[in-house]
């Protein structure tokens, strides 16, 4: 099912779905004191809430991401008693206690993991408390960011162990789960059926009986748009996922693939989280980096399955196949008005291609995401089946928009479409038959 990546707005933007199941809160989108105060009441799909204390980011650099650092050292896996804590009560504001505290929270940021037995013992507590005080209905571990094939696995590892320990210690009821944070430069131009670090993965965590599962990231490192492109990395990710799911009898969820998860639903996971933003679609250290830049308004297409610029594509395409391009959604109601009018954009303003215009291309975003996360309710041969002709229509689309001379571009998303059909159909020719 479809989780929304929450950041520091936790309001839906535009007329996203009321239905969506829940959400998955980043460490870095504030500061600890901030979050622990929210009050998760008045948001819906927050009833059902996980926390990734991202703890694979602990290799920023304070001095091109300070903003991200400075929410991520409140929290006490990365910098213990950094700082005094937000209080309301002494703070006039949250933006007064990081006048206050920044320059030292980014002082004391450690740029590295802890490596002591003791001091990642008390980091994994630390991470477990605080999502048994935010409520959420499982404990992801904070786990490393894996960058080095020949280390084996051993330093995430003694990370699981130490968190599996907290949690007998604390007496956690809910299902716990393990951070697999992988970068893709160990996935990319590996052979995904033989690459023994994916063994590896699923070989560690089946071998534990207390983890319920795993939560999976993968750090794209080479990517440069908002959607995988690498059919080395995909491919490897839905191997993963099955491996643990019915190999293992694992719960698996994914985030930051944006609407691929919904293939990783159809292999398995059962969870998969994104968003309209470039930084809730890929993980990707270098988007942490402070930059002067505003985002601008994309149409996501679902028959695409990806964007199509609303600078001159979208009109393009809507000449010359109408609206069979198009997905009805409560947000693109409007556009479709506009554009049968011949009236775009002056009588669907929320949808000028302008800076910062993008409440109602996101909350356009999330119901297609929505929509996606339906296929859970199918059962798995269906949910195989479907995303299977979803991802031919996509291709077919993609080459329907090269034949009228729409191009691969920053805004309009036409070069994935073959590659996700490809690690999928890779996918189900290594494992056969599907067998639940």
């Amino acid at each position: 099912m479809f989780y929304y990546n929450a950041k520091y707005k936790f309001a839906l933007p535009g007329q996203s779905p009321s239905g969506i199941a829940g959400a998955i809160i980043a460490a870095s989108a504030m500061p600890a004191g901030q979050l622990l105060r929210r009050d998760f009441r008045k948001y819906p799909y927050l009833q059902h809430r996980l926390f990734d204390s991202q703890l694979y980011l602990s290799s920023l650099d304070p001095n091109v991401a300070p903003t991200a650092v400075v929410n991520l050292a409140s929290w006490p896996w990365f910098c213990p008693n950094a700082v005094p804590e937000y209080d309301s009560d002494t703070h006039a504001s949250v933006k007064h206690w990081k006048d206050l505290h920044a320059d030292t929270l980014l002082q004391s940021w450690p740029n590295c993991l802890p490596n002591h037995p003791q001091a990642i013992r008390s980091a994994a507590r630390a991470s477990v408390q605080a999502q048994l005080d935010l409520g959420c209905e499982m404990v992801i571990l904070p786990g490393p960011l894996t960058t080095i094939a020949t280390q084996q696995f051993a330093v995430e590892t003694e990370w699981i162990d130490a968190g599996l320990e907290v949690c007998r210690a604390l007496k956690v009821a809910t299902p716990v789960l393990a951070t697999v944070g992988i970068s893709d430069a160990v996935l990319r131009g590996v052979d995904p059926p033989q690459n023994p670090l994916l063994h590896t993965i699923t070989n560690q965590l089946s071998a534990r009986a207390d983890l319920a599962g795993a939560y999976i990231v993968v750090e794209q490192a080479s990517e440069t748009g908002y959607v995988c492109t690498s059919r080395d990395t995909l491919l490897s990710l839905l191997l993963l996922i099955d491996d643990l799911v019915r190999g293992a009898g694992k719960t698996v969820l994914v985030n930051y693939v944006g609407t691929f998860g919904a293939v990783a639903s159809a292999v398995g996971a059962s969870v998969w989280s994104t968003g309209y933003y470039l930084s809730q679609r890929r993980l990707k250290l270098a988007d942490f980096e402070d930059k002067i830049a505003r985002a601008m308004p994309r149409y996501h297409s679902l028959r695409l399955a990806g964007d199509v610029g609303l600078q001159v594509d979208l009109e393009r395409a809507y000449a010359q196949f109408g609206d069979r391009i198009l997905t009805d959604t409560s947000d693109g109601r409007t556009l479709r008005q506009a554009l049968e009018s011949r009236t775009y954009p002056q009588s669907a303003p929320e949808w000028e291609y302008a800076q910062s215009n993008i409440a109602a291309a996101a909350g356009h975003y999330n119901e297609i995401a929505f929509k996606l996360g339906q296929f859970a309710t199918l059962s798995p041969e269906k949910r195989i089946e479907m995303v299977q002709r979803w991802l031919e229509g996509a291709v077919v689309w993609s080459g329907n928009l090269q034949r009228i001379g729409i191009a691969q571009s920053t805004q309009t998303e036409l070069s994935h479409q073959a590659v996700w059909l490809n690690a999928f159909q890779a996918w189900r020719s290594y494992i056969g038959p599907y067998q639940p």
